[in-house]
């Protein structure tokens, strides 16, 4: 496992992308490591890190968890 990347403080930006592996992995490693090559000789470039991306349908789930946990604990409760 590699450590976080060093950033400075924000704004920077994070590009996100999907891919599928298959059940045939010959030449992945090679790929990969090709692929760091080309995103680290790019302007800017901070590090990479290997992140697990939850997709949503809406942000209603995201904004009640961004509130401290005293405010989430009352959700629901307003007809009680």
């Amino acid at each position: 496992m590699t450590a976080p990347a060093i950033t400075p403080r924000p704004p920077y930006y994070a590009v996100i992308f999907t891919s599928t592996r298959t059940p045939v992995s010959a030449g992945y490693a090679e790929m990969s490591a090709r692929m760091m090559e080309l995103a680290a000789a790019q302007d800017g470039f901070l590090g990479v890190e290997s992140v697990r991306v939850r997709l949503l349908q809406d942000v209603a789930p995201l904004r009640r968890r961004s509130r401290p946990p005293s405010q989430r604990a009352s959700d629901g409760n307003a007809s009680r």
